[in-house]
């Protein structure tokens, strides 16, 4: 089977039906067995026993437990593929219903291009319906109506479909047999530059269904509205930083530098201070640092003197230093 098809889901995630089914074991024992050697607190809703790995993905491990005696609804925790780089295990606060497979959820459900498109499609206007061709009532199960879509050359085999959501999706709502919904199509990340005028395919994909259009959508592209799409989709440099942010960060790193090397002496200063403020401003004294770099380091949590935040936060130091020298100012 497709796991991302035909696999019940939590969240977004397809996880196979044998691995649903297991026992599960204690979640302390669990995060033992896969090498994880520091505390992670459970949320109340979640439980402690029936946990299991769902998936690995990049090294990173996705675990579940179900919530209730059904196993209808699950807890969620996530490792890390790096967690000696300073990678934090998590648990979801909430809990997530299983739902069918994305094949299942879909069913009777086809994406159509409207006459309006077939006729006179706009690349800037692209609409397409949603129509449930199916003898029963369609009801949503967590599902959205976002449509993404891609461009590709005429005969040409379309790429990946961009996951990418432009604002709110469209929420999706029941359909009667032969009703539909009109929804706007959001083409992804093209890459412009690579296009010349010519005859073109749209094709769409109903993203949390897993959805495709049967026929792809044939559109004339002429020079001027390439260029056009060029100028819309060109990347946007974030403005620079300014300089004195820049210099108050490498201070605050520094700082947590000399407290992770000489922890003993802040510690003593922040126990022996009658305020916030009192230590506030002796840590600023004894490490010579600004009042915004001494509260940086009486927030440090314990996590960061483990030697994989130390050797984090000195990375980060070394990249700050070199970015603010070459700047040149």
């Amino acid at each position: 089977m497709d796991d991302s098809d035909d696999f019940p889901q939590l969240a977004h995630v397809g996880v196979h039906p044998d691995v649903l089914a297991k026992q599960g074991e204690r979640f302390d024992a669990l995060l033992s067995s896969l090498g994880w050697s520091e505390p992670v607190d459970l949320p109340a809703a979640a439980p402690h026993e029936g946990w299991r790995v769902l998936r690995r993905d990049g090294g990173a491990v996705l675990l579940g437990a179900p919530a209730d005696s059904a196993a209808a609804t699950w807890s969620i925790a996530n490792l890390p593929a790096e967690p000696m780089r300073g990678g934090q295990a998590s648990v979801h606060p909430d809990v997530f219903p299983l739902r069918p497979s994305r094949r299942e959820r879909r069913g009777g459900l086809v994406l159509r291009w409207p006459e309006t498109m077939l006729t006179d499609p706009d690349i800037d206007e692209l609409v397409i319906d949603i129509v449930n061709e199916g003898d029963a009532r369609w009801h949503p199960t967590g599902d959205d109506f976002h449509v993404a879509g891609t461009v590709s050359r005429q005969g040409v085999t379309a790429g990946g479909v961009s996951f990418g959501y432009v604002g709110r999706p469209d929420a999706a709502f029941a359909l009667d047999p032969g009703e539909y919904a009109r929804v706007r199509v959001n083409i992804g990340s093209a890459d412009w530059n690579d296009f010349q005028a010519g005859r073109y395919e749209v094709h769409a994909w109903l993203v949390s269904l897993g959805l495709r259009t049967a026929a792809p959508l044939p559109i004339d592209l002429d020079a001027a509205l390439i260029e056009r799409q060029r100028a819309r989709h060109a990347p946007r440099r974030p403005p620079p930083v300014p300089r004195d942010h820049l210099d108050e960060r490498r201070q605050m790193l520094r700082a947590m530098i000399a407290t992770q090397t000489d922890a003993e002496t802040i510690l003593r200063i922040v126990a022996d201070a009658a305020s916030d403020e009192a230590a506030r401003r002796s840590i600023g004294e004894a490490l010579g640092c600004s009042e915004t770099a001494a509260d940086a380091v009486l927030a440090m949590q314990l996590r960061r003197f483990r030697r994989g935040s130390a050797e984090s936060i000195a990375r980060e130091l070394d990249e700050l230093e070199q970015h603010i020298e070459g700047l040149g100012v």
